[in-house]
């Protein structure tokens, strides 16, 4: 079974890492990366309270609650289940170099979803602008796979478990009372 997944795995990344325009968009596609390497994630969750948008910090608790689990789930899974990266599988170079050696789930996308997860519940309340952070996110998770540094059931593992944080704090009735 597992073989069935990897193979499916690894031929829809050598598709997306082969695709024709990629190497004309790997300036952007390293950009997008980029916004999800965490610098902007504190800036993100102080701002809707020195905007006057939280005046109880209940996206901050929410937020803070939400990357300790999420990073402490995420280090578990990746150094329990130690997936090597497509390139010590494959026969080609990653775009960029990744942090760490393993790649199962991608930190980059988990953490994306559950930032963006989190302002489309408690900051856009389901408007249509809460796509705009989804979107986002999604972005992050195929530039990973573009990069060549993660396979696509990575990237859907990483949108799973942010996301799945995500929703686990922000219906936590201690933050969501604020």
């Amino acid at each position: 079974m597992f073989d069935v997944i990897h193979k499916w795995d690894t031929r829809w990344l050598l598709r997306l890492i082969h695709w024709p325009k990629r190497v004309k968009f790997l300036h952007l596609i390293r950009l997008i990366s980029r916004t999800g390497d965490g610098h902007s994630y504190p800036v993100i969750a102080i701002a809707p309270f020195a905007l006057g948008f939280d005046p109880t910090f209940r996206l901050f608790k929410i937020f803070l609650a939400g990357f300790c689990i999420e990073r402490s789930a995420y280090f578990v899974m990746k150094n329990s289940l130690r997936r090597k990266r497509p390139t010590e599988h494959l026969s080609f170079e990653s775009a960029v170099t990744p942090g760490d050696r393993f790649s199962f789930p991608s930190g980059h996308t988990s953490a994306a979803f559950l930032v963006s997860t989190i302002l489309a519940l408690g900051f856009f309340d389901y408007s249509a602008f809460a796509l705009i952070p989804l979107a986002w996110a999604c972005a992050i998770g195929c530039s990973r796979i573009l990069l060549g540094v993660h396979y696509p059931l990575d990237t859907i593992a990483g949108c799973l478990l942010g996301s799945s944080v995500a929703v686990l704090v922000s219906t936590n009735t201690y933050f969501a009372t604020g």
